[in-house]
């Protein structure tokens, strides 16, 4: 070989690997730290918690990741209408809302179906054994959830007299306290607030969003409703930030496919447990309840729907926003295509 052909022979090699260094830097993430918020219990917190333990956040570019704990997803959305956070996990209400008042917030992912999350429980000294010993108790949740849809939904297929329902708006922990001291003899809410309730006094669970627990219909299937949890966005940082977007759910799918795996289940319950500062033994309990799903098909569109209707009924938003025309499925799509059954029309 001559010098010269030596000298040819580097340069091409130097430049194929400036090439490759520079396909490389166009494909990277647009930003490798990002600011997560997320709801505080586990059916939304679960995902971004393992993503970064897990180190699957580091794998697909964005190894700086900040899981910013809101007390609840309706706090959460706060912050992700205001712009402090760019990207955030909640369930389905806080977002809907978001959007139908004409907020830019889009939905990336479903995390998880949260229909037998949620209970219906009373104090067990009430001896209610069918729905219409319901009348005349005292109940606490916080109105305007998707607890409160439920409930009416509840009362009205098996026929109690909401006049001789009493309900007392209050916030997830004020429910407890109240249990505990007998103000109030029980409540709809969702996981880990039963779990607590039966710490609290002895406690029966009757109803979840889907299946029946009264003596009379235990083990059928009544459909009062429907709860999602979300991983969702503003538009802005979607449309700045495809890849990092792309990357996040990457990352998410390969938390929600961990999560899925029994063989994992004790680890997640440590790691989910030490994030959220909650004790394992509740963690591994009320996780057997989560009905984990990232699939967008028809039956997440319609629960979505279900729980717009309500948010339009009771003036919590001006319109309902037709649903897939804010579900932006395309990064999932190329994460694990089978799990888009139904596209969403929302681009970029």
């Amino acid at each position: 070989m001559t010098r010269a052909t030596w000298w040819r022979t580097i340069g091409m090699a130097v430049a194929g690997v400036l090439a490759l260094a520079a396909g490389a830097r166009a494909q990277a993430p647009e930003q490798t730290r990002v600011v997560l918020g997320v709801g505080i219990d586990q059916s939304v917190a679960a995902w971004p918690i393992i993503a970064r333990d897990k180190g699957f956040f580091r794998d697909a570019g964005v190894p700086d990741v900040d899981i910013k704990l809101f007390s609840s997803g309706a706090a959460m959305a706060e912050a992700l209408a205001a712009g402090s956070v760019s990207l955030g996990f909640s369930g389905d209400a806080p977002v809907i809302i978001m959007r139908g008042q004409g907020l830019p917030v889009v939905v990336l992912s479903p995390l998880a179906d949260d229909a037998g999350f949620t209970w219906l429980f009373v104090r067990t000294d009430k001896n209610v054994r069918t729905p219409k010993d319901l009348e005349g108790l005292k109940f606490g949740f916080p109105k305007g959830s998707s607890a409160t849809n439920v409930f009416d939904k509840l009362l009205e297929t098996y026929g109690v007299d909401a006049k001789k329902v009493s309900i007392i708006d209050m916030a997830p922990p004020d429910v407890i306290t109240a249990y505990r001291s007998g103000q109030i003899d029980g409540s709809f809410l969702w996981e880990p607030w039963p779990y607590l309730a039966e710490k609290a006094a002895p406690t029966t669970r009757l109803h979840t969003v889907s299946t029946s627990y009264f003596p009379g219909n235990r083990g059928a299937h009544v459909k009062l409703g429907a709860l999602r949890t979300v991983f969702s966005a503003r538009e802005e940082f979607v449309r700045a930030n495809p890849r990092t977007v792309d990357a996040l759910v990457r990352a998410v799918v390969r938390a929600q496919e961990f999560i899925q795996n029994p063989a994992n289940t004790a680890e997640y319950v440590r790691l989910v447990s030490a994030a959220l500062k909650q004790d394992p033994e509740q963690i591994g309990t009320t996780f057997k309840e989560l009905g984990l799903t990232s699939v967008v098909d028809q039956a997440f569109v319609d629960d979505m729907d279900i729980v717009s209707r309500f948010l339009l009924d009771i003036k919590r938003i001006r319109k309902q926003p037709p649903m897939l025309d804010w579900v932006y499925t395309a990064p999932l799509e190329r994460a694990k295509p089978e799990w888009v059954k139904v596209k969403g029309r929302w681009k970029p």
